[in-house]
């Protein structure tokens, strides 16, 4: 065996090994809610991945015991650069579109986001666990305040002869 051969068997796994170990990406939870058995949960999280990556809300069904590290495995949206979709949670990760989720049975999800969102990911299913999904239309702006009526002369005006 030569040297190059052997040294890039021994340093391949590492240098791979370094490269996933090292995940640039930040989440931050937002809501977790409990399967009506207790048995998983669903967790709404953003995840930031740096000034280049952006900021997405993602949703994964997970054991009870268990802290989202990657990426959602259910779901993923972000605002496509849409800054009126953008939540405002204050913490360092915000920015991300609103998604909220809701168990409607043991074995049945619903997630709830904008319509205006762009989703990147949207499973039907995952482990037994059918996921619905609610798109919620662009919300009715709010309408114009009435505007005010000019002052006027309320005297009697005077015919001229």
């Amino acid at each position: 065996m030569n040297l190059s051969r052997y040294i890039r068997l021994c340093f391949s796994p590492v240098f791979i090994l370094m490269c996933t170990a090292c995940d640039p990406c930040e989440n931050q939870v937002l809501q977790e809610e409990l399967s009506p058995t207790k048995t998983q949960k669903a967790v709404v999280f953003q995840r930031q991945c740096g000034a280049l990556g952006g900021t997405s809300t993602q949703v994964s069904v997970l054991p009870t015991d268990a802290k989202p590290f990657a990426g959602g495995n259910v779901f993923g949206a972000d605002t496509n650069a849409d800054p009126s979709l953008e939540t405002s949670s204050g913490g360092p990760t915000s920015g991300g579109p609103a998604v909220t989720v809701k168990w409607l049975g043991e074995q049945e999800l619903q997630i709830t986001h904008d319509a205006r969102v762009r989703v990147f990911q949207s499973e039907e299913a995952l482990g037994g666990v059918t996921i619905t999904y609610d798109a919620q239309a662009q919300p009715e702006p709010a309408p114009e305040p009435a505007a005010e009526p000019k002052p006027t002369d309320e005297s009697p005006k005077r015919k001229r002869k």
